[in-house]
């Protein structure tokens, strides 16, 4: 069994706008019910993940072959890293019976992943926000 996304030159951070294209590669037991293609965001922290699907492509369902995709990516949410959170991108290739495969990538405006860092804060005698009082 074989299921591949590929992506030119295995590029891992595209911009805003950009339209990401590739093709799936797959070599099955038999003829799937359903073979689909899926662009998604996902935020993962300590306590929670969210999933979004953002778009799907349906392909020809048949034991092995190939078919070419392009997906237009959205402006957001933007790809970060962080000590609590993180949120990727990425393309989910769905066979019947929980076959699948991922390719990861980054969404960024400046063509770099984003990293946040621990806000120093160090020295500060007021706190960087201000609550309102009621």
């Amino acid at each position: 069994m074989k299921l591949e996304i590929e992506i030119p030159y295995d590029q891992k951070v595209f911009v805003p706008g950009e339209v990401i294209s590739g093709r799936c590669v797959w070599q099955l037991d038999k003829i799937p019910d359903s073979l689909q293609l899926s662009l998604l965001w996902l935020a993962k922290g300590r306590d929670r993940n969210d999933t979004e699907l953002v778009a799907t492509e349906y392909l020809k369902a048949s034991a092995s072959g190939e078919q070419t995709f392009s997906f237009e990516l959205p402006s957001q949410p933007l790809s970060f890293r962080g000590n609590l959170l993180r949120l990727g991108w990425m393309l989910e290739l769905v066979s019947d019976g929980g076959k699948f495969c991922r390719y990861e990538f980054e969404l960024s405006a400046t063509g770099e992943p984003l990293i946040l860092k621990k806000a120093d804060v160090a020295g500060r005698k007021k706190p960087w926000f201000r609550m309102k009082s009621r």
